[in-house]
């Protein structure tokens, strides 16, 4: 198969750098992939009566994940609409449509009613919100007695200067790659945003921010279907160098994130949790 090789050909000209992400069928944008999320679910206490809603789905393997896993019922809502059509696909190849729903919709106004879910996660999503709008509507939507829980980045304040300095680099790139804005806040500060929204019984657990090659392997439907994804991937890449680019700065956060001994000890991803009051 020729690759394409001209800007009108090119699939990822009109696409942002997520949209193309989404069209690939990648599993999870998170940090630390599907053992984040499990460790994430069982800090909340997802049970099979549980009512979930994983609020920025993605292409839906966390929630087909979790639907599969618990065997609850599992709602997944995304802005983006192609990101949904690649849920939904998910699931209908994971027969799992009978358990997962997914929905086209805005984190700051959801169509769901008032102590609607048992359970609200988000996955590297609530970073790039306005926390207190989008934790005032996920408490809406969780009943009494229910538990939000995040996966996000948080920054570590008391960095050293030059180590602030490559930090801020790399999420100024990630900002322009993804047309994003990403804002790095401390523990204590997300601490504070949940106690804002109403929540009780809060805390963070700081979690192995990277990925294992099997999860991966497993989330793109084994060896073969990484491959078919990697040979794409590889078509989209190289016939764009604005793509290229943007996979250069998203690694940059990724590298800081993970891979920089100096600045991994300021940055890393926690899992932060929060209980609504019964009263």
């Amino acid at each position: 198969c020729a690759l394409p090789i001209s800007a009108t050909d090119d699939p990822a000209h009109e696409l942002g750098y997520y949209d193309i992400l989404g069209q690939l069928g990648v599993p999870f944008f998170h940090f630390g992939g599907k053992s984040a999320t499990e460790r994430l679910v069982r800090l909340c206490g997802i049970t099979q009566g549980s009512r979930v809603l994983v609020m920025g789905c993605g292409t839906g393997y966390s929630a087909c994940h979790i639907a599969q896993t618990f065997g609850c019922q599992v709602v997944g809502l995304d802005i983006a609409p192609g990101m949904v059509d690649g849920a939904i696909a998910r699931a209908k190849e994971m027969d799992l449509e009978d358990r997962v729903e997914f929905f086209v919709g805005n984190a700051y106004g959801t169509p769901f009613s008032d102590d609607h879910f048992d359970i609200v996660i988000t996955e590297f999503v609530t970073q790039f919100l306005d926390k207190e709008n989008a934790l005032d509507e996920y408490c809406r939507v969780l009943a009494p007695g229910g538990r939000l829980g995040v996966n996000e980045l948080a920054l570590d304040p008391a960095a050293p200067d030059d180590i602030l300095r490559t930090i801020h680099e790399a999420t100024a790139g990630f900002q322009e790659a993804v047309g994003l804005p990403l804002d790095l806040a401390p523990v204590s500060q997300w601490k504070e945003w949940f106690g804002g929204a109403g929540l009780d019984d809060v805390g963070s657990e700081r979690i192995n921010g990277t990925y294992k090659v099997g999860e991966i392997l497993k989330g793109f439907g084994g060896f073969g279907g990484s491959v078919k994804t990697l040979y794409t991937a590889g078509a989209m890449f190289l016939s764009s160098k604005r793509l290229r680019r943007e996979a250069m700065q998203v690694g940059k956060l990724k590298t800081v994130t993970m891979n920089n001994r100096k600045t991994r000890r300021y940055i890393a991803a926690y899992l932060i949790t929060g209980t609504k009051p019964t009263v």
